[in-house]
């Protein structure tokens, strides 16, 4: 619409109908600035919670290896052989050393 606008070249910039097509091209392009701006705004929310999500599945990971590592480490230390470290149950060893 906004090419077709030379049409009005040879008339005044205070015709009615130019006045009209004018306004309507700003409302629409204001729109489509605003749209722009919610797209923006949005993808930027989504990643934000794409990294937060990968951050905590991350820590997450990382505190279940501290814990299979403690695990080890006790077993180790209490010369648990290696048959015997999986017949262990982990959530009693971890019971048992939050109490110690």
């Amino acid at each position: 619409m906004q090419n077709n606008l030379e049409f009005f070249s040879d008339s005044s910039s205070e015709n009615p109908l130019y006045k009209n097509v004018e306004k309507q091209i700003n409302d629409c392009q204001s729109k489509v600035d605003e749209v722009q701006e919610e797209y923006i705004r949005l993808k930027q929310i989504k990643n934000a919670q794409i990294k937060r999500s990968k951050l905590e599945q991350a820590e997450e990971e990382s505190n279940q290896e501290l814990e299979e590592d403690l695990f080890l480490a006790a077993c180790q230390s209490f010369s648990i052989s290696t048959s015997d470290k999986f017949s262990i149950d982990l959530s009693l060893f971890l019971a048992w050393a939050s109490i110690y």
